[in-house]
């Protein structure tokens, strides 16, 4: 068997499963979902994917488990694991290895996985998976309604939160005003008409810094599956993105063939390779 641990948000679920999908169709393997951590060392994030699958394969977890510790404790069971013949633990992916697996034994998969190239046609195979399998909540249905009927609609997706007020500041801090105004004006050049619908964590942020066009819509957060905005913004025709896995997936999940996307030329201040599309505008 082989499990994939799911921890984050949202956008993250959406690249562990997605591996495990991969996996199980490449090896033929069984695979399951570990979610321990929403409840013990990720109390802050909640599972999302019940949205697209309800029945999720999920793999239960004993009380001693490594997934539910951090640190030492997490080192210490974890290493009671490794003595177990036939268990593995990968942390990167590693195909040589992984097809020496052996029914008799468990792998566990712990990490991000985010290998676009590696899952693209993982993702193009699971087009009936990304629709939501519930009714629109009512929150949002009238942005459902105006962004389906809207030939020029345009997602903006503004990533604030930890990136600019914590650890993560000096490392994920790229999309600043210049970058998302640089990214504005290009997208009204290259469209004769544009309705922005801007996506935020911080919506007051955006009013305050960002010059927008008078019909600019600022979609509100709702206490609703953080996935119906990745959904909202894979239907507007087209998006920029900032450095974060959600709106990745709101513009890898859109099915416009003619669609611009604009994103940021670097993910992180290292200027290391972005996850985006080689056919995606990168500034």
């Amino acid at each position: 068997m082989f499990v994939i641990r799911l921890i984050g948000g949202v956008g993250n679920q959406l690249f562990q499963y997605t591996f495990g999908q991969f996996l199980r169709h490449k090896f033929g393997v069984e695979v399951c979902y570990d979610i321990v951590a929403f409840d013990t060392v990720d109390k802050g994030r909640n599972l999302e994917l019940q949205l697209l699958d309800e029945s999720l394969p999920l793999f239960e977890t004993s009380n001693f488990f490594f997934s539910k510790y951090k640190s030492w404790k997490k080192r210490l069971f974890l290493y009671g694991f490794l003595l177990k013949k036939n268990n593995k633990y990968y942390t990167k992916y590693a195909p040589e290895e992984i097809s020496l697996f052996t029914e008799k034994g468990l792998s566990y998969f712990d990490g991000w996985w985010q290998y676009p190239a590696l899952l693209r046609d993982t993702i193009n195979n699971m087009e009936d998976f990304f629709i939501p399998k519930q009714p629109i909540p009512v929150q949002i249905q009238k942005y459902y309604n105006e962004i389906l009927l809207n030939n020029f609609a345009v997602a903006l997706h503004v990533r604030r939160g930890d990136y600019f007020t914590s650890k993560y500041a000096k490392t994920y801090a790229v999309c600043n005003v210049e970058y998302y105004t640089s990214a504005v004006n290009l997208m009204c050049e290259k469209l004769r008409s544009c309705k922005f619908y801007v996506f935020s964590d911080d919506l007051d942020w955006v009013k305050s810094n960002l010059i927008l066009p008078s019909n600019t819509v600022y979609v509100k957060n709702y206490d609703i599956n953080s996935y119906w905005y990745i959904y909202l913004m894979s239907l507007c025709r087209h998006i920029i993105i900032s450095n974060s896995s959600f709106s990745w997936w709101g513009a890898t999940l859109n099915r416009n063939l003619h669609k611009i996307v604009i994103a940021p030329k670097y993910w992180s201040t290292k200027k290391n390779n972005t996850l985006c599309d080689n056919s995606w505008i990168k500034i």
